[in-house]
């Protein structure tokens, strides 16, 4: 008989702005906070067919500053200033800056 996966989650004690995420076959998975609304949006955007589970995002997903920097070989403080200057849409989610990848081609190119 096949037993399925289950998940559990719960905060770290003594580690604030940490989540433990474990599942019943004995993984584990640690997560700050201000990573969860970038895994949700990944796990969306793979859930309906928009990445291909590597770290380049297909269609129009969000990519964090860094992403950005590290797909264009440009500094993240460049399109933080790309952000602020209002040259790039971008989103805050948490303390991270969430630019949509049709923004980030139209910007600097198609790398992805």
């Amino acid at each position: 008989m096949e037993t399925s996966r289950e998940f559990t989650i719960h905060p770290l004690i003594g580690e604030d702005g940490y989540l433990a995420i474990d599942d019943n076959f004995g993984g584990s998975m640690f997560i700050a906070d201000n990573e969860i609304p970038i895994i949700i949006d990944l796990l969306t955007c793979y859930q309906q067919g928009q990445h291909d589970g590597a770290r380049h995002l297909l269609k129009d997903c969000d990519m964090t500053v860094e992403e950005v920097a590290k797909t264009y070989g440009i500094q993240p403080g460049t399109v933080r200033r790309t952000i602020h200057k209002g040259w790039i849409k971008a989103r805050k989610s948490g303390k991270s800056w969430l630019i949509k990848l049709s923004d980030a081609q139209n910007r600097w190119g198609d790398k992805v």
